[in-house]
Order: structure tokens, then sequence, then C-alpha cells
């Protein structure tokens, strides 16, 4: 059986003082799927209204700290919507992960 954690990537933000990819990966989560939600901070903040400053950097960070620790890590956005898919496909492959839009 595998564990997926659909999550919108900003744990590492909130838990600063935790390492959560480590503990994501002995907790045995075999996929980590993150909401990335736009390809740029401006979008980001102006689609996700983030309680935290610097949060889509956070994000990508967290992509790529899981990508060391997790085998699979998919980064997704929403579709139809006024985000640049082709921008976020570029985003992903250049950090090695899966890329979904839903």
């Amino acid at each position: 059986m595998k564990i997926r954690l659909d999550t919108d990537g900003q744990a590492q933000l909130r838990y600063k003082s935790r390492n959560v990819t480590k503990e994501l990966q002995e907790a045995g989560f075999d996929i980590i799927s993150i909401s990335l939600n736009a390809e740029n901070e401006q979008k980001y903040d102006l689609l996700c209204n983030p309680a935290f400053p610097n949060a889509y950097r956070a994000v990508l960070e967290f992509a790529r700290e899981c990508k060391k620790r997790i085998s699979k890590v998919r980064l997704s956005v929403v579709g139809g919507t006024s985000v640049d898919i082709s921008e976020c496909r570029r985003i992903a492959e250049e950090m090695n992960c899966e890329f979904v839009v839903r």
C-alpha cells in the first residue's frame, strides 16, 4: 500500500524548529503531493493569501527538501485559472518532480 500526503507545502515554514521532511520520511510516506498553486510569488500571494511571509519560496524549498528524502514528489496546480500552467510545469520539471493539473 502506498501512503500519500497532500499538503500546501508550508509545514517547514510553520514548524521551523522541526525537520518536517525527515519526519515524513520516517513515517513512511511514499508520495508527497504539494499544491504549487502559481508560477511566481506575486500570483501565489494573490491566489492563496498565505498567513506567512515568503510562503511561495518556502513551498519550493519544502519540495526540494522532500525530493531529497521521498522518491515521489508531485507539484500540482488548478487548471482553468489565470495560472501559467506551462511555467508551473517547467518549475516542477526543473526540480525533478511530477506535475499534475487538477
